[in-house]
């Protein structure tokens, strides 16, 4: 039952992981977006900032890709005791 329970928790967590990791990479592409149709006017600093807060965004992206690639290998893991 606990395995059964680690199992479809781990299913949830990657689930839930990989929403996110989809999440952060559209917000990243719409700020890229963004910042190349900025009028003229105050376009260096706030392109700047777009930049830096989508480097940061694709910086919480790769942790969650992390996390999931720890919870696979966990699943994994679980698994071999079936074999």
């Amino acid at each position: 039952m606990s395995t059964e329970y680690d199992e479809n928790s781990l299913s949830t967590a990657l689930d839930i992981i990989e929403n996110i990791e989809s999440r952060y990479g559209r917000l990243a592409d719409r700020l890229g977006e963004v910042r190349k149709s900025m009028p003229s006017e105050n376009v260096e600093t706030i392109a700047d900032q777009c930049f830096e807060l989508s480097v940061e965004i694709m910086r919480y992206k790769h942790y969650f890709s992390s996390v999931k690639k720890l919870a696979i290998s966990r699943q994994d893991i679980g698994l071999v005791h079936l074999l």
